[in-house]
């Protein structure tokens, strides 16, 4: 069976559901939602989509890699512990089910993405380049990006069963470091994808435009609208996802990228469809960084009340001692 699959945090659920509304235009997959931080109430949400499963921290701590990775990032880096539970989701899954993609919540689909699972059939992993610059010569240091950040989006990958020896190569990578180094080649899980070409079998580079339609591929994957309305990438490729970063949604608003202003109106509805269902988990996490703020706060001013203290005492003692001397 073929399924899908993203992570988020509690507060991003209505991302996911916009995710999942989007793929169920097409095909009536199944959608794994690993949430890292907190339970959700779950029935009213699968009483609409039958199609979703909730798995948490707990379902994949037996699995000894997630564990590490759990015990490493869970307290102090939420975004390093999404990063580097991907390839851990995707090996659970594939205990289960033949084929899975990987999907960022951030992402939103527009057509028929069949042919991804089809490439699946003989490919072991799929993978999408960035697409940034080709030319030195441009703007926005995307060029130099290539070498910084990586050649591919992590936020797209694709695997079958045989994929299971790259998915824990990847998993012990992200457990040794996930940081962003750019003086040593690391940029969190994403740089990782640069050796899966080199050192796995059968790692296939979709060459298909439309997949992983971003900000960073606005030059080399131009948008052309057809006399038809519908806009393709470089005159040839449909879109089939868009990857929502918040310098594309700044791009399309400013107009510099307004042909995608449609889809960014599709993707927007979707999100405030379902913003409700979140909102419960938005205000836990806005309440627990005023908290935060509060205990930083006071912590401060405790210091501060505590420095001035052994200042007035050494001044006292100061006082005392040209007293004393003056007899």
């Amino acid at each position: 069976m073929n399924v899908t699959c993203t992570i988020i945090t509690a507060d991003y659920l209505h991302f996911a559901l916009a995710l999942n509304e989007s793929l169920l235009k097409f095909h009536s997959t199944l959608l794994y939602v690993l949430i890292v931080d907190e339970d959700i109430a779950e029935s009213d949400i699968k009483k609409e989509f039958l199609n979703i499963h909730f798995l948490y921290l707990r379902d994949i701590k037996h699995i000894t890699i997630a564990d590490k990775i759990i015990r490493k990032y869970q307290e102090n880096n939420k975004d390093a512990l999404r990063w580097s539970l991907k390839s851990v989701l995707i090996g659970h899954l594939l205990t289960l089910h033949e084929k899975v993609l990987f999907l960022d919540c951030d992402l939103y689909f527009y057509n028929d993405y069949q042919f991804l699972f089809d490439e699946l059939e003989h490919n072991k992993v799929i993978i999408t380049p960035h697409w940034r610059n080709l030319s030195p010569y441009t703007p926005y240091n995307s060029f130099e990006l290539l070498f910084t950040s990586g050649l591919f989006n992590a936020g797209f990958i694709g695997c079958n069963q045989s994929a299971l020896d790259v998915m824990n190569w990847w998993a012990t990578c992200c457990e040794y470091k996930c940081e962003i180094n750019i003086q040593k080649g690391h940029y969190v899980d994403q740089t990782y994808l640069n050796l899966m070409p080199i050192y796995f079998e059968n790692v296939k580079i979709l060459r298909h435009k439309g997949c992983n339609v971003s900000e960073w591929n606005y030059e080399e994957c131009k948008r052309t609208q057809m006399p038809d309305g519908i806009v393709l990438i470089n005159e040839k490729y449909p879109i089939i996802f868009i990857h929502f970063i918040k310098y594309l949604i700044q791009d399309i608003k400013s107009g510099k990228d307004g042909l995608l202003t449609k889809h960014l109106d599709s993707w927007t509805d979707s999100l405030e469809k379902y913003k409700y269902l979140s909102q419960p988990y938005r205000i836990n996490k806005a309440e627990i960084k005023t908290e935060i703020k509060t205990e930083i706060k006071t912590e401060i001013k405790r210091k501060q009340i505590s420095f001035l203290q052994k200042i007035k005492q050494i001044i006292r003692i100061r006082t005392r001692i040209k007293r004393f001397l003056k007899g």
